[in-house]
């Protein structure tokens, strides 16, 4: 009997719900009227473009009368439906209905806040979009993005990611799986790859009836890498913010695109409430490439390699590699012919210094001295190691001076490099130069690093003292 009893009672609950689950799931015919009347009016308002709006609106009206609709009680296939009329009519694959996740009444101000804490915590698990990074063989980098975050949430990650691939001889990004996101972080991202100020793009938006332009931006949270060979990866799949990333890239000459056609989507835009069932996504702008002066709705980014999905994370891995050993032999080359030149810089700076006065030949000297640190990408440390190296070992401190004035301007923020500056003031006698740059590193440096700290003051104090027994 009790067996009996609990299997009633187990029967009774999953008929309870079920029942529940068809009536939040079921339309009635005066909501399905309602809710097509309402989609109609919003696309009339909002539709980027005005006229396809009104004319959508018209169409669904004439659907309606005609009883197109009828046969849906299902929200979810009432919802489908009337996506594929939208899209139909527009050829906009941005356009979807969806069914409300609570639907009935407006949710609770509890049901807002869980559902806000559980998008918030797919965001961490999702790593706000950045699902593999890494370096492959042959030093090729690997990032692998399924969505582009908003800046405030996914900016740090992006950087820390940019900090592991900024050493890779040729990059790979995969956007296979991306289903698009922010148009600031696809700003960003492409930022990276551009040392110049460039217009990437501007969207028109139809609700303030404006202009919006996107530009690279010259500061990024990492190095950036105007000459790293990029590849693409693109699949069918690859929709909105992903397509948009490929094809600024693309259109700039700084990506190849490897692998298939894009899904089509440049309109971006924003979610309304048709009513207490139903919501809609609707584009109110529309994307313009500086380049193309067009964007790729409805066509999506065309590879410049096509290649089947199956096969194209392996081809670009082929083309990656030969740029990769190209980028290091060019770079082997690069390097050698710039070691010639500074040694050469500093001979003739030498030698130019016996007639001339340090301030007169150091615009020359900065130019100078920035290329060629440029061709042998070298960093604040092997700088500042060359300035030591000229004043005590080649027993050259005005030149010593001038490479220590390079770093400090490449560098402004080092208090290392002010101290070693003014040491180089210091072998030069030029005692009140010295106490400046002293005085400056002391301002810079971090007080938690105890030993510099009283390394600069101590050679504060004696410049100090030399100024005024000099």
């Amino acid at each position: 009997m009790k067996r009996r009893f609990k299997l009633s009672v187990i029967l009774l609950a999953f008929c309870t719900l079920s029942t529940s689950y068809a009536q939040v799931n079921t339309i009635k015919p005066t909501e399905r009227d309602d809710t097509i009347k309402q989609l109609g009016s919003l696309m009339h308002s909002n539709y980027v473009f005005p006229k396809v709006g009104e004319t959508t609106k018209l169409s669904l009206l004439d659907d309606l009368a005609a009883g197109k609709f009828n046969e849906y009680s299902d929200k979810e296939a009432f919802a489908q439906a009337l996506t594929n009329a939208l899209r139909k009519i527009t050829n906009d694959k941005h356009l979807r209905v969806r069914k409300n996740v609570v639907g009935g009444p407006a949710p609770s101000a509890e049901e807002i806040i869980d559902q806000r804490i559980n998008d918030y915590a797919k965001f961490r698990q999702r790593n706000h979009g950045i699902s593999q990074v890494k370096k492959l063989d042959n030093n090729i980098g690997y990032l692998e993005l399924r969505g582009f975050a908003p800046m405030e949430m996914g900016k740090a990650s992006i950087d820390a990611a940019m900090k592991l691939l900024s050493t890779s001889d040729a990059l790979i990004i995969d956007l296979r799986r991306n289903g698009g996101g922010s148009p600031e972080m696809v700003q960003y991202l492409c930022s990276y790859f551009m040392d110049e100020h460039k217009l990437l793009n501007r969207i028109y938006w139809r609700p303030n009836d404006s202009y919006r332009e996107f530009w690279t931006i010259d500061t990024v949270g990492g190095d950036k890498m105007p000459d790293t060979p990029v590849y693409i990866l693109t699949s069918a799949k690859t929709f909105s913010a992903a397509e948009g990333f490929s094809y600024h890239m693309q259109a700039h000459n700084r990506a190849t695109i490897v692998g298939e056609t894009t899904l089509g989507g440049a309109h971006p835009g924003r979610v309304f409430e048709i009513n207490d069932n139903f919501n809609v996504f609707i584009p109110l702008g529309r994307s313009e490439n500086a380049i193309t002066k067009t964007n790729w709705e409805g066509v999506g980014v065309i590879p410049q390699i096509k290649v089947e999905a199956s096969v194209t994370y392996d081809r670009a891995i082929e083309l990656a590699t030969k740029d990769a050993i190209n980028v290091r032999e060019s770079s082997s080359k690069k390097y050698k012919l710039a070691s010639i030149k500074l040694k050469s810089l500093i001979k003739s700076t030498a030698l130019s210094l016996k007639e001339d006065s340090l301030e007169s030949v150091t615009p020359q000297f900065m130019i100078d001295m920035s290329h060629i640190a440029h061709d042998m990408t070298m960093v604040e440390h092997e700088i500042n190691i060359l300035g030591y190296e000229t004043m005590m070992l080649q027993k050259m401190p005005k030149v010593a001076v001038l490479i220590f004035k390079f770093n400090v301007q490449k560098f402004p923020h080092s208090a290392n490099n002010y101290d070693s500056l003014g040491s180089g003031w210091m072998a030069l006698k030029r005692f009140k130069e010295a106490k400046e740059s002293f005085a400056k590193g002391l301002q810079l440096v971090d007080k938690n690093n105890v030993p510099l700290t009283e390394e600069i003051q101590a050679n504060l104090t004696l410049a100090g003292d030399k100024l005024k027994n000099s």
